[in-house]
């Protein structure tokens, strides 16, 4: 209350206020690379769209299947066309080598990088590829901040953004935050304040949106900065009860990842579609939410066009649930262990199946 009070006292509540800045710049300073700034958003498919339009690049633009809809939503959003393509099994991201060949194929504008879960991705080899190519990059790691990443310099046309919804680790509720080079900052203001400029300004988007985040939200944001490293430390430890429970598992494909991330989820890939239906079930009876993710693969979504097929991303969709993990939960060896035999469960009877 004593950040929201802040506001009430200036009487504003909205429009980049003072306490939305506050918080870009405590986050840009807590998460952000060197000459890195951060902007805030209503939420993070607006900061993607914010990025796409800040690009100032029109026409097509990659995304891959295995993600959250919310990535194909904000490429229509921004006026642009969505290409759907395959990633890699190894990591469940886009592989930089097809990346390459795709560009070498199809006219694109930009492409956007997807962080599966929020996993650490190094997306250098993907941001050269791109270059090579003058296409812009937006990388959606919703689910990713406060995670490790990869130091690579700030460029002109590349984004990053995350989400702060109140599903991710970092949550406030509703929220997002776009980091870029700072010669961009006026441009994503712009887009996520209906580009009001734009006519006298031909260097800002010609068109934007109402994105801005509101006072109320970043009071929240600047509360949870002071906790998160706690929260943090908190969902590792819960990530950790997993691998060591699951380890010894036979069928299923853990996330290599173990120190970095900030896990919204713990994903596990069954070994087929009919052991994560019956995973899920087992959980559920025991009133506890497994969920599918990524599920379908966007390549299954209708009027959506694809660059070949997606073989692995459908697969990896058909396959893949998602394991509870909690900042704050009591009940920690509770849930690991229903979690954890319902995945055992699943994996019996799939040898049934």
């Amino acid at each position: 209350m004593d950040y929201y009070r802040a506001a009430h006292e200036v009487n504003w509540f909205t429009n980049f206020g003072p306490l939305s800045l506050r918080l870009e710049s405590a986050l840009a300073r807590t998460f952000g690379v060197p000459g890195e700034v951060c902007v805030a958003a209503a939420n993070a498919t607006a900061g993607l769209s914010a990025a796409l339009l800040a690009l100032g690049r029109k026409g097509t633009v990659l995304v891959p299947a295995f993600t959250f809809p919310a990535s194909v939503g904000a490429v229509y959003a921004s006026g642009n066309e969505p290409l759907i393509i395959d990633i890699q099994e190894e990591n469940w991201a886009v592989d930089a080598a097809e990346l390459d060949r795709i560009l070498d194929v199809w006219p694109v504008a930009s492409v956007m990088l997807v962080a599966p879960f929020g996993l650490p991705v190094d997306f250098s080899e993907h941001v050269s590829v791109c270059r090579r190519h003058g296409v812009g990059v937006v990388i959606d790691n919703a689910a990713g901040l406060g995670a490790a990443r990869p130091a690579r310099k700030t460029e002109e046309n590349v984004f990053e953004v995350f989400s702060l919804h109140a599903t991710k680790p970092f949550g406030i509720g509703e929220g997002g935050a776009i980091f870029g080079h700072p010669s961009r900052s006026n441009a994503l203001r712009s887009a996520l304040n209906f580009s009001l400029d734009a006519p006298a300004r031909p260097d800002l988007p010609p068109w934007g949106f109402n994105g801005k985040m509101s006072e109320f939200h970043a009071a929240i944001g600047l509360a949870q900065i002071e906790r998160f490293p706690n929260r943090v430390c908190s969902r590792q430890a819960f990530a950790l009860a997993y691998f060591e429970s699951l380890s010894d598992v036979p069928g299923i494909v853990l996330p290599k990842e173990r120190s970095h991330a900030v896990w919204q989820i713990f994903p596990v890939l069954m070994p087929s579609a009919a052991a994560r239906e019956h995973a899920i079930s087992v959980a559920a009876a025991e009133g506890l939410e497994v969920r599918r993710y990524y599920n379908p693969s966007l390549s299954r979504w209708p009027n959506l066009r694809t660059a070949g097929h997606c073989h692995i991303a459908e697969n990896l969709a058909n396959r893949m649930c998602a394991l509870p993990v909690r900042s704050d939960a009591n009940d920690t060896e509770e849930i690991v262990r229903i979690a954890s035999n319902s995945i055992r469960s699943g994996v019996r009877a799939d040898k049934v199946f």
